[in-house]
């Protein structure tokens, strides 16, 4: 697509146009993996709504010929609305997919060596798992205090409380049937 045509530009509506001319070659190239499943999902959901009143106001236009009235080709600038999305969904379609071609082809990095001391005998692992477990042991003593405050302060103590009050009455009641 070059450019469109000023019999298309008349057919659609701002929101529309930017949308087409946003797959133009020159623009779609800037956009992200993101960013074209984003207008994917836009331009296809105009391209269904076109060609779907395409096919209703094609019924309806035949029914209106076999009652014996002619009319002209009311659907043709829905037809060809319906047109002008569909090829745009296709260029977007095409760069998406040379997009994950692309990102398939990248060489990854290469994984970050294990050090030395993480490979080898069980004993080497024990000594790494002790020295975390200690590392969380002081983590978690130094959290307790901060959670505490938070559990004051946000009044969970008070519902909890009513939770576990309101549970014994009813179980009270429950026993006393």
């Amino acid at each position: 697509m070059t450019s469109l045509r000023i019999q298309d530009r008349a057919l659609l509506t701002a929101t529309e146009l930017a949308l087409i001319e946003s797959s133009a070659p020159s623009r779609i190239r800037a956009y992200t993996f993101a960013q074209l499943n984003n207008r994917i999902v836009r331009v296809r959901r105009f391209w269904d709504k076109y060609r779907e009143l395409a096919r209703q106001q094609q019924r309806t236009t035949k029914t209106s010929r076999q009652q014996g009235r002619l009319q002209p080709a009311l659907n043709v600038r829905t037809e060809r609305k319906a047109q002008v999305f569909a090829g745009a969904l296709d260029r977007f379609e095409k760069r998406l997919e040379q997009l994950t071609r692309e990102a398939r082809r990248r060489p990854r990095p290469p994984a970050t060596p294990v050090p030395k001391s993480l490979r080898g005998p069980i004993a080497q692992r024990d000594t790494v798992r002790r020295k975390t477990q200690q590392g969380r042991a002081s983590n978690e003593a130094a959290q307790a205090p901060r959670i505490t405050r938070q559990f004051q302060k946000s009044k969970m103590r008070a519902i909890q409380g009513h939770l576990s009050a309101r549970g014994k009455r009813r179980q009270a009641t429950r026993d006393a049937r």
